[in-house]
């Protein structure tokens, strides 16, 4: 099983495409990524994380574009997101087809986690960094976060023919220099430095019908969603580790918790990873252990905060476990 992040080479393919429309030459940018061009034309299979990460900068770079996030999700349509996009596209509204994107966005994307909440006459989409070793989202995650949610404007304006109506945006990152475009296309300025990045609208917007509304492709698509699903053995690993990640914060979470996060019984999730040969405690252990070589590389954290953001009970468990792990002890590893 792969430790490292995975997103969709539809991602990849989609930040190649526009940076090309923008005049830059194709067969140099996939180069200078480091792929073939031949990846363009399979957008569901799996990529790293670090050649999505690549992508980025050199796509950025080429165009000197500062606000290429936004202007890529603006070109969004559905049929981008490849199987996941038809998916949608089939669903009989706007609410149905955010919650097929939630329910199957790992096929997509593993290193963000995507939502949706609903309270009286708004309803939100929240999107957040997984915090998994190598996710170079945790990092930088401007350009993808303002990416993902121009995206989702686009995407429900070709769902329904019609604007989102917004009430309020609001992004994690610090605040860019220049917010211009940012204004234009929210329709006024956002909120920089939030607790996460949200998107509100009025919860009217999820009854919408979808335009190209079919049943019987709908479950065609999703009948073959759900076996690629199914057929990718360390799927529901990489989910375990997800969730963990998600909730290690001061306590190590219980295999309950992830059950039932994953809206399965606890037998069932034992079982299914027995299949794969692995256990929870495995898992737990190798996430934390991972974590622990990412954060000890910080030179600004502690050892007792590491500790601490491993769900430790005390340092001193800290260092035994990571002694185990690595042969050496935390402060040795750091020195060296």
């Amino acid at each position: 099983m792969s430790n490292g992040v995975r997103f969709s080479a539809s991602f990849v393919r989609d930040v190649v495409l526009y940076a090309a429309a923008r005049g830059v030459e194709i067969d140099e940018l996939c180069a200078a990524i480091g792929i073939s061009r031949a990846l363009l034309t399979t957008p569901d299979e799996p990529v790293a994380g670090s050649v999505y990460e690549r992508s980025w900068q050199i796509a950025m770079e080429r165009t000197g574009d500062p606000d290429f996030g936004l202007h890529l999700g603006e070109s969004v349509h559905p049929s981008m997101l490849g199987l996941l996009g038809f998916v949608m596209l089939s669903c009989e509204t706007v609410g149905a087809a955010i919650e097929r994107l939630i329910r199957y966005w790992n096929t997509i994307n593993r290193a963000t986690t995507l939502s949706l909440s609903r309270e009286g006459m708004e309803a939100a989409l929240e999107w957040s960094v997984v915090d998994l070793p190598g996710n170079f989202l945790l990092h930088n995650p401007r350009q993808s976060a303002e990416s993902a949610s121009a995206a989702m404007l686009s995407i429900a304006r070709a769902l329904a023919g019609r604007p989102l109506p917004l009430m309020r945006v609001e992004f994690a990152h610090p605040r860019p220099a220049r917010t211009v475009e940012h204004d234009r296309l929210f329709g006024g300025p956002p909120v920089f430095g939030a607790a996460l990045t949200r998107m509100t609208f009025r919860a009217e917007a999820l009854a919408w019908p979808v335009l190209q509304a079919n049943s019987a492709l709908l479950e065609g698509f999703e009948t073959q969603i759900a076996r690629r699903v199914h057929q990718e053995p360390d799927s529901l690993a990489d989910r375990v580790r997800q969730e963990i990640g998600r909730r290690l914060r001061g306590e190590a979470p219980e295999l309950s918790a992830i059950a039932r996060a994953l809206r399965v019984s606890e037998r069932a999730l034992q079982r299914e990873l027995q299949q794969l040969g692995v256990s929870f405690r495995q898992l737990l252990d190798e996430l934390r252990r991972d974590l622990a070589l990412e954060y000890l590389k910080n030179q600004q954290a502690s050892i007792a905060e590491v500790s601490f953001l491993l769900g430790f009970s005390e340092p001193s468990a800290f260092h035994r476990s990571f002694r185990k792990w690595t042969g050496v002890t935390p402060q040795a590893f750091r020195r060296g």
